[in-house]
């Protein structure tokens, strides 16, 4: 399955991409804080590359429930910074801005980000159509049930699965009526983005059934809160390999946006040795 971005293509098989997640942020829920100056976060994204990251995933905005949301001017001089000076050191790098803004997005992709990843999936802000129609980005829409601010109030579904589903599959619609090429889309269905823990273990047991969708599909379960509630401990490593190792199973085009990529490089290949 073909995945295409503004600086290339993905040939996406059994064997998922890896995204690394590098957030520009003092508050997002896993590193908040510890890469938010520039020069710190380009040799970090530099690490995960070496580490085995495919793509790397650049947010200014911590997307946590309960977090407020930025103004463009604020979010954008939190990324460019750092996708400028990551292909400064590596003109090849294919980066993705992890935004719902289309502001913030079209300044990314002009800096050089091939990918768009919008948590808003199309609704959040109406310009994200146009700035998709006006660059050849690869495009990540997810499910959401609601912003940040209220999406884990009592988050309610009678079909999660039929629901979300029925989301991506209007999204996908969407894309193509605007006229953009299917080839550069891929589908997320928003684990923890307005889902109780059950909700989110119901989705990941549905792996195979997103497959209908025909697009890649992105899962970004790393280090999510769920995996604590569901286990009854803190540390979430071993949940997250426990899940991943489902997902990998189905055997379908995937990409998993993870904080452990070296970790899950390794996870990857002795997976491959023993197929």
């Amino acid at each position: 399955m073909r995945w295409q971005h503004a600086t290339g293509s993905f040939i996406l098989s059994d064997s998922p991409i890896l995204m690394g997640i590098l957030n520009v942020t003092p508050d997002s829920f896993s590193d908040g804080g510890c890469f938010f100056e520039p020069d710190l976060a380009v040799e970090h994204g530099l690490k995960l590359v070496t580490d085995g990251a495919t793509i790397l995933d650049i947010g200014g905005e911590s997307t946590r429930p309960g977090a407020k949301p930025l103004s463009v001017e604020e979010e954008v001089g939190r990324v460019l910074p750092v996708i400028e000076g990551l292909l400064r050191e590596n003109p090849n790098l294919v980066i993705s801005i992890d935004s719902y803004k289309a502001e913030t997005a079209r300044q990314a992709l002009e800096a050089g980000a091939s990918i768009v990843n919008d948590v808003g999936g199309l609704d959040w802000d109406e310009g994200m159509v146009d700035v998709l129609i006006q660059s050849k980005a690869g495009y990540i829409g997810m499910h959401s049930r609601g912003k940040p601010e209220v999406m884990q109030k009592d988050p309610r579904y009678t079909h999660v699965v039929e629901e979300v589903r029925a989301f991506l599959s209007a999204l996908q619609d969407k894309v193509q009526l605007a006229g953009i090429d299917k080839d550069r889309l891929a589908l997320d269905v928003g684990i923890g983005f307005g889902k109780t823990a059950g909700h989110n273990m119901e989705l990941l047991r549905a792996a195979d059934v997103w497959w209908s969708l025909q697009r890649p599909m992105v899962w970004g379960v790393s280090k999510k809160s769920f995996i604590s509630r569901i286990l009854g401990v803190e540390e979430r490593m071993a949940g997250a390999m426990a899940v991943h190792a489902r997902l990998i199973l189905s055997r379908r085009p995937q990409i998993w946006r993870i904080h452990e990529v070296r970790e899950m490089k390794q996870f990857l290949e002795m997976w491959n040795l023993l197929a």
